[in-house]
C-alpha cells in the first residue's frame, strides 16, 4: 500500500475473504466508488490462512470489481494464530490494518464487514468485533477548535445484509461464481486442497444448512 496516496475516488471499503457473506455483498451491493480490500497471512509460520487467494482473483473477475487489493499482514514476533482457537487473535490482527488503511484514505466513511443472522448470536466473537467497531466510531481529533474535518469524521462500520442467515446470502451470489466461495479450512493456506475435506466445522455448517461444499 502506497503511504503518499490518497485514493479519493472511493468512498467505502469492503473487506472480502472470498466466503459466503462477503461474496454476497459484493454481489449485490458493490460499486465503482468501493473499493476491496483482502487481507492475507502468507508470511506467517501457521500455514493456515483465512483465504484462497485463487479463488478470491477468480471471484473479483467474474464480478468485475475494478478496485480491489491484497494485503499481506506481516507476523507479528511470537504471535501464534490459530484460527481453531484464537478468534480475539484474528480479529485484532486484522482491524489495526483497517485503521491503517483508512487512515490513508481520509474520504472513506464507511466500511462494510459480512456476516449473518446467526454470527450475530455467536457470543464469542461479535463482542470483539463490536469493541473494534467502536474505535473506529471515534472521533480521530480529539481537539474540538480543530477545523480539519477529514480527522472528525466517524467511521461507520456496518454489516449490511447481517439480518440474513447464510443461506438467504448463499442465494444473493450468481450461480456462476459459488464454485469459487470457499469456507473449508482445508482450501485455505499457500497449499490449498483442490476439494473439500467434508469434516471441517466449516464443512459441517455448509452441510448443515444443505450448501454445497466448497
Amino acid at each position: 500500500m502506497d503511504r503518499n496516496k490518497s485514493f479519493y475516488k472511493w468512498d467505502r471499503l469492503i473487506l472480502f475473504s472470498g466466503g459466503v457473506e462477503s461474496t454476497a455483498i459484493l454481489s449485490s451491493m458493490a460499486n465503482d466508488t468501493d473499493f476491496a480490500v483482502t487481507f492475507t497471512k502468507e508470511k506467517w509460520q501457521n500455514k493456515n490462512d483465512w483465504v484462497n487467494i485463487e479463488a478470491v482473483k477468480r471471484i473479483i473477475t467474474k464480478l468485475k470489481i475494478k478496485n480491489h487489493l491484497f494485503y499481506d499482514i506481516p507476523p507479528p514476533a511470537n504471535f501464534d494464530l490459530s484460527l481453531h482457537r484464537a478468534h480475539r487473535h484474528q480479529v485484532d490482527v486484522i482491524y489495526p490494518f483497517v485503521l491503517y488503511f483508512l487512515r490513508v484514505n481520509p474520504q472513506i466513511s464507511e466500511v462494510y464487514y459480512g456476516n449473518n443472522s446467526g454470527d450475530r448470536n455467536a457470543a464469542y466473537v461479535m463482542p470483539l468485533h463490536d469493541e473494534w467497531f467502536d474505535i473506529f466510531s471515534i472521533g480521530w481529533d480529539l481537539d474540538p477548535a480543530s477545523t480539519a474535518k477529514d480527522y472528525k469524521r466517524r467511521i461507520n462500520v456496518v454489516h449490511p445484509l447481517g439480518k440474513l442467515t447464510k443461506k438467504e446470502h448463499w442465494m444473493l451470489i450468481p450461480d456462476e461464481v459459488k464454485p469459487d466461495v470457499y469456507s473449508c479450512w482445508a482450501r485455505m493456506g499457500p497449499n490449498p486442497s483442490e476439494e473439500p475435506c467434508g469434516t471441517c466445522e466449516k464443512c459441517e455448517k455448509r452441510k448443515k444448512l444443505g450448501l454445497p461444499l466448497g
